[in-house]
């Protein structure tokens, strides 16, 4: 879909996310506007603030490396300086004394970039791990690119606090192996775990972290925690024995917590789903089996048996309407 489509978009980018690509480019006399133009991007808009489709711009990502044989994701991730990626989370981030602070703030930050990336901290195998997700499949052409870059991205996030030369002991990505011309230098080269069911960088963070900044845990708590079950809930694996320990508490202490204000957990899970696909059918052209993927369900038939439940209609007869 052309981004000057009369149907609106949901899933989009902040122009902040191209910024560093276009920098990149014009630096070395790359003609990227030539691959926006044959795209049908709006070159016009890609250099002010504004919002582009996601899919589009991975799409641009792939033909600038076809056009210029470049490992654009690559190159630019490991070139781009934090403020690059982000003046706003370069700014916000002054005021953090270290990695922990920092990593709430980017959390709570994400929403400005874009609306369908979730970021989060897992505890496993005795490593934290800083993880990513992005709203579309691997199979999608740029998806490539764009895993790079933000992996490379959150490693120049958590070099602001660690230092310049900190790489991560164990990688995660996403993609499936492929021969790299070369492996960017901000990783330990034979710990790159690939064809995993998200991406994850692990990070040098003290075992007492908590997810929910002391902000959060002390002033309306419940609050918070609906807005993390929002954004995590299109997590395909998204549930209350992995949600709980991740908020630093036993399934029945949450239980309970959420019990204080009349919700239930799943009630709140299936809500979000819901309202996610509802957005998806409404508002974009997307597939049915790809509205699926974007709320959760890696299996269709799971996915067209939980929308029936909740809407009394079939994700395709809901959409006709």
């Amino acid at each position: 879909m052309k981004p000057t489509s009369d149907r609106t978009q949901l899933l989009v980018s902040s122009t902040d996310n191209v910024a560093p690509f276009i920098e990149y480019c014009e630096k070395r006399n790359i003609d990227w506007a030539a691959s926006a133009m044959k795209l049908g991007l709006p070159v016009e808009l890609m250099k002010e603030q504004s919002w582009l489709p996601t899919k589009e711009v991975m799409f641009f990502l792939s033909e600038l490396q076809r056009a210029h044989n470049l490992q654009i994701g690559i190159e630019v991730g490991r070139w781009a300086s934090l403020d690059q990626i982000s003046g706003r989370l370069s700014e916000q981030i002054k005021g953090c004394q270290a990695l922990k602070d920092g990593v709430h703030v980017l959390t709570n930050e994400l929403t400005h970039f874009n609306n369908h990336v979730v970021i989060w901290t897992e505890h496993l195998d005795g490593s934290w791990w800083l993880c990513h997700r992005g709203g579309y499949r691997p199979s999608v052409n740029g998806f490539e690119h764009t895993e790079w870059f933000r992996t490379l991205a959150l490693i120049n996030f958590c070099r602001h606090f660690l230092g310049e030369n900190w790489k991560p002991s164990k990688t995660k990505l996403m993609m499936q192996y492929r021969e790299q011309a070369s492996i960017p230098s901000q990783f330990l080269q034979p710990r790159i775990d690939y064809s995993h069911s998200y991406g994850a960088i692990a990070i040098d963070i003290n075992d007492d972290f908590e997810a929910l900044s002391p902000q959060e845990s002390t002033h309306d708590w419940h609050v918070a925690i609906l807005k993390l079950i929002r954004t995590y809930a299109v997590l395909p694996w998204f549930n209350i024995e992995w949600f709980a320990p991740m908020l630093g508490m036993t399934k029945r202490t949450l239980q309970r917590n959420l019990k204080q204000e009349g919700y239930v957990f799943k009630s709140l899970k299936e809500e979000a789903r819901k309202q996610k696909a509802i957005e998806l059918l409404n508002d974009t052209s997307l597939s049915i089996d790809d509205i699926a993927w974007q709320v959760g369900y890696t299996d269709l038939s799971n996915f067209n048996r939980a929308f029936r439940s909740w809407t009394g209609v079939s994700a395709p007869a809901y959409r006709r309407k």
